[in-house]
């Protein structure tokens, strides 16, 4: 970014944001342990609903593909439009809000799990010592000691000389070459504390935390089953999710939410219940499936098909090629050579804003079948 950029521009409100750049490596651990322990406070018992992470990536991925369009026609040093700059600083405002939430979310449930480690060997503990200093190892040992809630916080906050990024890194190192068993910590942990690490570091942006942090999985299922700070995730949703992203359709896909909200657990395909898109009982609420239609509408009228076709089509065969299990999200013939798409479960709708979508998927995703060592 140019000293001289325009308040403006793309090269001003990305690179200024800690949406792109942002390194936190020198922040002393006990001022973020504070600062963690604070956020627990005021949020450990709030449900909301859209801190469930597959909204969230709903959110924050279909802003992102906006954001794309965007840089792709103009300079990073060009002041934007109202209508471009409106959009860049929703996307700004929502991936750092996501970003935070699911950065305290790791730290707290990797910190967390740790307590499960069942030994630090002497070859452990002197390669911590030289890479991050014996006060990160003396911390470590401590949480592997057992205990939960607020105890690691306060570990954290009685332990000095330790900058984060070290803790991090010691915590990373720790679940790789520390003693669990075949249910806790071990090398898949040691992969979400790397996820984190790497953001403080300042080796990763914020975005491509919360891009990895979507994906994470440890040895029983997706990362988000914690129920603290983010809700617990429907795995089957949240890999849909992922897999209409790899297709680049998540406008489509969002249009569905924030219009008609479809049901995503549906097994005989989708009907307009909002109740059953990620939970029963944590639905998304009117206000905000209007601020996700909003947000479309906007991003749609100044990039028009661009961004999302007129028939919203979503490419469920393609989606199922790129998925990482290759999941079939549409029904085969019996000779099993060639696919065929079913009949919608609903009609098409009236026209959205000043655009007709159609609100009924070309091809129902039949098999949302999931795996852990996906």
């Amino acid at each position: 970014m140019s000293l001289v950029s325009d308040k403006r521009s793309l090269a001003y409100l990305l690179d200024t944001s800690p949406v792109r750049e942002a390194r936190y490596s020198a922040a002393s651990i006990d001022d973020q342990a504070v600062s963690l322990k604070e956020f627990y406070k005021m949020n450990s018992h709030k449900p909301w609903a859209d801190d469930r992470p597959e909204y969230m990536a709903v959110r924050f991925y279909m802003l992102q593909h906006a954001v794309g369009l965007i840089e792709s026609r103009v300079e990073r040093e060009e002041p934007l439009s109202n209508e471009q700059y409106s959009v860049v600083m929703n996307y700004v405002v929502t991936a750092t809000d996501i970003g935070r939430r699911l950065f305290v979310y790791l730290v707290y449930a990797a910190t967390r799990e740790y307590r499960h480690c069942g030994g630090m060997s002497a070859t452990l503990r002197k390669s911590i010592d030289s890479k991050y200093g014996p006060n990160v190892t003396q911390l470590l040992s401590g949480i592997a000691k057992g205990g939960g809630g607020m105890k690691h916080w306060d570990r954290m906050i009685a332990a000095t000389d330790m900058n984060f990024a070290d803790y991090l890194g010691g915590l990373t190192l720790g679940f790789n070459k520390g003693k669990f068993g075949s249910a806790f910590g071990g090398k898949k942990w040691g992969m979400i504390a790397e996820c984190v690490s790497r953001f403080v570091s300042g080796e990763t942006s914020l975005e491509t935390m919360i891009d990895t942090c979507f994906a994470l999985q440890h040895n029983t299922c997706t990362v988000f089953n914690k129920g603290l700070f983010v809700q617990n995730a429907n795995e089957p949703t949240l890999l849909t999710v992922l897999d209409v992203q790899r297709v680049g359709a998540m406008p489509q896909y969002a249009v569905r939410l924030g219009h008609k909200c479809l049901s995503m657990s549906s097994g005989s395909g989708f009907t307009p219940d909002l109740t059953h898109i990620m939970h029963p009982d944590l639905a998304p609420t009117v206000e905000q499936r209007d601020e996700l239609h909003n947000s479309f509408m906007n991003c749609h009228a100044l990039l028009g098909e661009d961004f999302c076709p007129s028939n919203a089509t979503i490419d469920w065969e393609l989606a199922g090629q790129l998925s990482p299990k290759k999941r079939k999200y549409i029904k085969s013939t019996k000779s099993n050579t060639s696919t065929t798409a079913p009949k919608p479960t609903i009609q098409p709708t009236d026209a959205v804003g000043n655009i007709k979508v159609d609100h009924t998927f070309s091809v129902v995703p039949m098999d949302r079948s999931f795996t852990n060592n996906e």
